[in-house]
């Protein structure tokens, strides 16, 4: 069994699967806040993360209906494919095996005693599970 968990959920202005943003880069200056379950996340988990102008959220897409059926479909047509398509884990489409999202966001706020993180450029579905927030580090997640 893969040991993951859930540690919040994102409140985000999306409250539709077909208004949400394909990629965070579309929407800049839209806000969600990451609300941390206190019985999961300790306030001194969420100490330094303010010192970082970006952090990547690990998210469930819990609306994606896919997960559901018994495989999902291995090939996808991306919306700049062009028509063609491609296998499913060469995109970041939602309907993948694992139905899991990465969004690199700017990071606006941390209040650790309400485990509170305030982002923006957020392309998260309202009441998405939170699996994750991780500090981005140039020197690591930037390709030489």
């Amino acid at each position: 069994a893969l040991p993951l968990r859930q540690i919040g959920v994102v409140e985000s202005c999306y409250r539709d699967v077909q208004g949400t943003p394909r990629q965070p880069l579309l929407a800049p200056t839209a806000r969600a806040v990451c609300v941390l379950d206190k019985a999961v996340v300790e306030a001194c988990a969420l100490e330094g993360l303010d010192r970082h102008s970006h952090v990547w959220l690990l998210f469930a897409f819990h609306e994606n209906t896919n997960g559901r059926k018994r495989a999902v479909a291995a090939k996808v047509r991306p919306p700049r494919g062009r028509g063609r398509k491609v296998g499913c884990l060469a995109t970041r489409t939602p309907h993948r095996p694992s139905a899991l999202g990465l969004s690199l966001v700017a990071l606006e706020s941390v209040d650790a005693r309400a485990r509170r993180v305030v982002v923006r450029g957020a392309d998260v579905l309202d009441g998405s599970p939170l699996v994750d927030i991780k500090p981005f580090l140039p020197s690591y997640d930037a390709p030489p």
